[in-house]
């Protein structure tokens, strides 16, 4: 049967791309036209000739009837048509095939006097082997400057071109050049119909095609006889039938002329979007997968390559061996189905392709092959139709159960639970996990990676413990490095990864998902099928760009319509933080259908917080409120909390940054803390904590400011530890408020101006250009900030990130609140500014002794108290005289400018209370070592030991001495306090260096410091003592004994106790 001849001989559009490259020619020996039927290479190589206007020399499919009229009419044809010699002629009529003829073709052709063209058009038939083929070889590499040889061809060539092409005497014209650009096939189309097409038209032919120019003709012509171009179906309507004319073309010119095995091969083959060795030999169990591929792809060039080892049908061509693989019947599809999903869930292939195969059949034939229907309703998931996999998944396993195929009924179950999950109903998803470990196969470690798999996937969407997590993930990732299967590898690597950062440990959680990545697409898998969670790794790390650029292929082009829902999501969160509102915005109509489309209650969530944080932080606040309560109302109704932080998170920002109900914030991000701490990730922890100080700092009364100082250090200590100070780039305006606090509180200052830094450098610059506004609260504590910048660079920083209006502001900070340093752990000491105040003027009229009693309480002390306390012999009158001339004199010397009736910043007095007021500019050692006192409390009974100790040794570091040091016989009590918390602190840190820690060097220092301030402390000596005798160094635990000898009887005039006595003699025995 003669195949149909597209009417390109009708319609020949000029091409002069390819033109171009055929033109190239004439400056070589060899031009190679290699592509498979269809391309047009016969009909671009016949307009050249023309237009070239040479000598031309056409043979048509050469060799073909033998090798002597091959040569007959190769020596004819140099005579005749290029005006050559014509030895070779003379020399077979005479009866003579000479044993080598090419030096007389050489002779012949040199013969000819200007630049000619030899074409040899098809040489598929020509074997490797055989003399045509190893003359061609020679003479392609012996020709002389004047002769170009042109061919065409659909196979490989049968002889080597490879030094030809080294030394650039050689050129291939490959499919890629001679497929119709988009261009092209537009004016094709409109020249066969008359009319430009349309752009989905034009769409459609081009997914069809890909500019393969005889299916570009055949499918229009075909759809121009019943209709017109719009009755062209998508590809993917396996409904639709391919037109006959192009079903004979690809059956008689593409695939008539290969082997029956090799087109069953191709038909089984095409369900996979992405062919690889591997893949195939899994699928089809053929072990020569290998060699097939290499020939189809680098003899016949009916595979592209898509990366090395790995490769793709033309759509054309996948959707008709797709159809031929239907016609073939349920049984096969259903062994390949097996094969599909078996043993290599996770793996390629995927069903997709097979899936949609599989839907056309009937009903019943499902009923009968449960593995249709169990790669059909796998199909189904992928696409968001949960309800209905569903239903697929139980169809197949009740005939599993009926034939007691437990691996069928195994990966049901798994199926199940994936539906479920994706539902949010974790229980039942857990449920049949449970079920699927029942129905597990112990000779197939396989398929006990992917139950680790899913238990610990399952365990992250649910909120479990992450520790948990780990130790399936650890478990599954072991077996699947034993089978070798690198998807798997690369999947559990994935999921690590994004625990990893969720937890906070970036460094590792990013290096586990770019190496997942990177193992997935080194299988073939395409990149808009890979990366979707370190798309939001980088999301979460502040790298916007590049979670861009990883969503747009995802969002565009993946076959899983959730992972379309969160490539969408991630780009509308991505473009938002780069300022790029209406990019972001444009995005939302799409998000919005896909979620809805999906109906999955947490992705309705994430969509609603997403465009509540796009309209707050572009300034449109009457748009993201109903947003926000959009989905706050949505978190209540669905599990688990994981889902319900963002929603929490947004309302905290929205309050404090736009409606200014600080109080409200406060207690939004105090009830997610406490609820949901375990759910937040460690960024979200980040936010919240701050957004709860910054609302602290804004509603916080003076004597109530301590508590917003240690939740600002507790966040930024977090953030500091976890490298989270991109969170400035995702909320800019709670950066900038930590910034403020912070440098005015002296909280981390130096990590805070490296978030001020960061802030001036990387924002967007329409958010620099704009500035961000200050609430009354954060200008109120501007001045001590800006006092507290250290040079010009940071002023100018802090300038660059404020409003036009508040940068004018700043102009006047200069004469702002002087820096007030007070220290009263050791001799007194106060500084304002770079000025000491003279601490003899402190000692007159008690004026240090009232500084340090107000400043040792944290809140306002009543007037009779101070006065018992500092002038308890005096009369009431004459003491209360005492108490506001010392007053008055404290004022003065804190605020030496201080004039008439100006109220004081820092000296309150109302009501019959009085109180110092901590202001952002003023320092006091007791309060830095107040709140680290608290905050190693905390972290002790946290059991978080090591943060204790470091938070212990900072509060020693402030322990410069006693309370008023200088003044022994003042506020004794309140001195004894401060000294016991002191020697507390240094007890517990001496023995956790010894104990815990196991450094007894650094427990021995820590004995010592102790010591220092208590040389009679009996047990301490022993602690020494104790230390010593473990590492056998006998002579310190004598020397040791001594000084607690001497100390006792100098301080206490008592002797050692028998505890004591006993450690010597151990030691005296340990020398014997």
């Amino acid at each position: 049967m003669n195949a149909p001849q597209p009417p390109a001989a009708r319609i020949r559009l000029p091409r002069p791309r390819v033109t171009a490259l055929l033109r190239e020619g004439l400056s070589r020996r060899l031009t190679v036209l290699l592509a498979p039927a269809g391309y047009g290479k016969t009909f671009v190589l016949q307009d050249f000739v023309r237009e070239a206007a040479l000598p031309t020399l056409w043979l048509e499919r050469p060799a073909e009837t033998g090798w002597r009229p091959f040569l007959s009419m190769l020596a004819q044809g140099i005579a005749r048509r290029l005006g050559g010699g014509d030895s070779l002629v003379h020399a077979l009529e005479g009866g003579w095939l000479p044993e080598d003829p090419l030096p007389l073709v050489l002779s012949d052709l040199s013969a000819v006097h200007a630049d000619h063209l030899l074409v040899l058009d098809d040489l598929s038939h020509v074997a490797h082997d055989s003399l045509p083929a190893g003359f061609l070889g020679r003479l392609v590499e012996s020709t002389g400057r004047r002769t170009h040889i042109f061919i065409c061809s659909r196979t490989a060539l049968p002889f080597p071109t490879a030094r030809l092409k080294v030394s650039q005497a050689a050129a291939e014209i490959t499919e890629s050049d001679l497929r119709f650009s988009r261009d092209e096939t537009a004016a094709l189309l409109a020249a066969l119909a008359g009319e430009p097409p349309s752009d989905d038209v034009l769409d459609r032919v081009q997914q069809y095609t890909e500019g393969w120019p005889a299916a570009l003709v055949l499918l229009a012509m075909s759809a121009l006889r019943i209709g017109g171009l719009s009755v062209i179906p998508a590809l993917d309507d396996l409904a639709a039938p391919l037109p006959k004319d192009l079903n004979a073309y690809l059956t008689d010119e593409v695939v008539g002329s290969l082997e029956p095995r090799v087109r069953s091969f191709m038909e089984e083959s095409a369900i996979l979007d992405v062919v690889t060795p591997a893949a195939c030999e899994a699928l089809l169990g053929r072990q020569d997968a290998e060699h097939i591929l290499d020939q189809l792809s680098r003899v016949w060039r009916l595979l592209m390559v898509v990366a090395p080892g790995a490769y793709r049908y033309h759509p054309l061509l996948q959707r008709y061996l797709l159809d031929h693989l239907r016609a073939r019947g349920a049984e096969v599809l259903n062994r390949l189905s097996r094969q599909c999903l078996v043993p290599g869930w996770l793996t390629e292939p995927e069903p997709g392709r097979l899936s949609r195969v599989v839907a056309q059949l009937p009903p019943s034939q499902k009923e009968q092959y449960p593995w249709l229907a169990l790669c059909e309703a796998r199909y189904l998931l992928s696409t968001g139709q949960a309800e209905r996999a569903q239903g697929m998944g139980r169809l197949a396993l009740q005939s599993f159960e009926q034939t007691g195929d437990r691996r069928g009924a195994f990966y049901v179950h798994v199926l199940l639970s994936d539906a479920l999950s994706l539902r949010h109903d974790f229980p039942g998803s857990r449920a049949e996990l449970t079920l699927a470990a029942d129905a597990l196969l112990p000779q197939f470690r396989d398929d006990a990676a992917l139950l680790a798999l899913k238990r610990a996937l399952l365990g992250y969407m649910s909120g479990s413990d992450l520790e948990d997590m780990e130790a399936e993930l650890r478990r599954s990732l072991a077996l699947y490095v034993e089978a070798g299967d690198m998807i798997g590898e690369a999947e559990v690597s994935d999921l690590l990864g994004l625990i990893r950062v969720r937890r906070g440990d970036y460094r590792s959680g990013l290096s586990l998902l770019e190496r997942s990545t990177r193992m997935l697409r080194s299988t073939g898998i395409a990149e808009h099928e890979t990366g979707m969670n370190l798309a939001w790794a980088y999301m979460e790390v502040g790298r916007f760009r590049d979670a861009c650029r990883l969503s747009r292929p995802l969002a565009a082009s993946s076959r899983k319509a959730v992972r379309r829902a969160y490539a969408l999501l991630c780009l509308l969160g991505a473009h938002t933080r780069l300022g790029e509102f209406a990019e972001a915005a444009a995005l939302a109509p799409a998000a919005n259908a896909l979620v809805e489309e999906l109906g999955l209650a947490h992705l309705r969530i994430w969509l609603a917080a997403s465009l509540a944080s796009l309209y707050r932080i572009a300034g449109q606040v009457s748009v993201a409120v109903p947003f926000v309560g959009e989905a706050l109302q949505a978190a209540r109704n669905c599990n688990p909390a994981i889902v319900h932080v963002p929603a929490h998170l947004e309302a905290v920002m929205l309050h404090l940054f736009s409606t200014g109900n600080a109080h409200a914030a406060a207690q939004v991000a105090e009830r997610t803390l406490d609820s949901m701490e375990r759910m937040a990730s460690a960024l979200q922890r980040v936010l919240l904590t701050l957004g709860l100080a910054v609302a602290r700092f804004r509603i916080s009364r003076t004597e109530s400011r301590p508590e917003a100082v240690q939740t600002l250090q507790q966040g930024l200590a977090e953030c500091q530890l976890r490298g989270a100070d991109f969170f400035v780039l995702h909320e800019w305006h709670l950066g900038l408020a930590v910034v403020i606090y912070g440098l005015a509180y002296d909280v981390h200052p130096a990590y805070c101006l490296s978030l001020l830094r960061r802030m001036a450098g990387d924002l967007p610059p329409a958010v620099r250009q704009q500035g961000i506004a200050l609430s009354a609260s954060e200008l109120r504590a501007l001045n001590a900030a800006w006092q507290a910048l250290p040079d010009e660079s940071a002023r100018t920083a802090l300038t660059s990130l404020l409003t036009p209006e508040q940068r004018q502001r700043v102009a006047v900070l200069v004469s702002g609140p002087t820096r007030l340093s007070i220290q009263l752990l050791g001799p007194l000491s106060v500084r304002v500014g770079d000025t000491p105040v003279d601490v003899r003027a402190l000692k007159r009229r008690r004026s240090g002794q009232l500084l340090a009693l107000l400043l040792a309480h944290d809140g306002p002390v009543p007037r009779e108290q101070i006065i018992e306390r500092l002038w308890p012999d005096l009369s009431p009158r004459a003491a209360d005289t005492s108490l506001r001339v010392s007053l008055h004199h404290l004022r003065r010397l804190l605020e030496p400018h201080l004039g008439g009736k100006v109220r004081s910043r820092y000296i309150q007095a109302e009501g019959g209370l009085i109180w110092f007021s901590r202001q952002p500019e003023v320092w006091v050692d007791l309060d830095q070592l107040r709140s680290v006192l608290q905050q190693a409390d905390a972290a002790r009974l946290a059991g978080r030991l090591e943060e204790a100790a470091r938070l212990l040794e900072d509060a020693c570091r402030l322990y410069k001495g006693d309370l008023l040091a200088d003044d022994p016989y003042a506020l004794s009590d309140l001195r004894d306090y401060w000294r016991e918390r002191c020697t507390e602190a240094l007890d517990w840190l001496g023995y956790y260096y010894w104990l815990n820690a196991g450094s007894p060097e650094k427990a021995i220092q820590t004995f010592q410091r102790r010591l220092a301030v208590e040389e009679y402390h009996e047990p301490t000596h022993q602690a020494l003592m104790r230390i010593y005798l473990g590492a056998g160094q006998t002579d310190r635990v004598r020397h040791q004994y001594k000084a607690c000898e001497e100390a006792l009887a100098t301080h206490l005039g008592v002797q050692p106790s028998p505890v004591t006595e006993s450690l010597l003699r151990l030691a005296m025995e340990a020398e014997k």
